[in-house]
């Protein structure tokens, strides 16, 4: 009450602005090039440093322009894994000893961005014939540091975003917004006529990896279409009480992110 929405601006109260604080030199939190879990706070000493996935591509014999902004300006940590076929990574999630990745199995087409017919997402399509993996990378801050990653199945589904990871024994507790297919439109579609029923929804799932015995299991959280969900910062890394995130208006079915929930 008492906060209007206008056009082209947000009235956003002061009390939800006042946990915002600047991070490191070179940049704030959650500008898009780090990720600064306060795992410090809860047994892991000075581990407060930038965790940076750094991005490389193949030297053109030329500098580009904004070529710097693919190296962050700190990184506490270097390490490089490689991996087979095409890795649409778009998020991972951390816990004290692992920084955990989920590979989509997914090709990837250029030809149509290339000619101008498609946008790059719209090149992007689910391979039925392929295995989607979880890479569990060791932190160097880490009890497995120097280890090699461990490469597990993961269930089938496409995952843009993680919701918070944990440590339970020997297991990793993952939990994503898992979509049943790549949610995506044809490059002819006007976006405000998507037929919503089309396009697979966002649902919160839970996945127990063991990284004893290689093996995961899945189960469904919520049967509400969600996206971009969050724990408290304090508890990322470690199992949360509460999350919050977007959701649908309607209990089931896709439709446009219309509510918060805190689940």
């Amino acid at each position: 009450p008492g906060h209007r929405l206008r056009q082209g601006q947000l009235r956003v109260p002061l009390e939800l602005l006042r946990g915002l604080q600047p991070g490191p030199p070179g940049g704030l939190r959650g500008d898009g090039r780090r990720r600064e879990p306060p795992l410090g706070q809860h047994g892991q000493g000075a581990d407060r440093l930038p965790h940076v996935l750094r991005l490389r591509r193949p030297d053109r014999g030329r500098a580009d322009a904004g070529a710097d902004d693919l190296q962050p300006p700190h990184a506490g940590h270097d390490r490089r894994d490689s991996f087979n076929g095409f890795a649409f990574l778009h998020d991972f999630a951390i816990t004290p000893n692992w920084a955990v990745f989920w590979q989509n199995a997914i090709n990837f087409n250029p030809v149509p961005f290339v000619l101008g017919q498609k946008g790059a997402a719209q090149c992007l399509e689910s391979n039925p014939k392929g295995q989607a993996k979880f890479w569990l990378i060791p932190r160097d801050s880490g009890a497995f540091a120097g280890q090699s990653a461990k490469v597990i199945d993961a269930p089938e589904g496409f995952v843009f975003h993680h919701l918070n990871a944990w440590e339970e024994g020997e297991a990793v507790v993952l939990e994503s917004i898992v979509y049943e297919d790549f949610p995506s439109i044809g490059p002819g579609v006007d976006f405000r006529e998507v037929d919503f029923e089309q396009i697979p929804e966002g649902l919160l799932e839970r996945c127990r990896i063991d990284t004893k015995t290689a093996t995961a299991q899945r189960e469904r959280l919520s049967e509400r279409c969600c996206e971009f969900a969050m724990v408290n910062p304090n508890r990322v890394g470690l199992k949360a009480r509460y999350s919050w995130m977007a959701v649908a208006e309607r209990e089931q079915g896709n439709d446009p992110l219309q509510a918060i929930r805190k689940l």
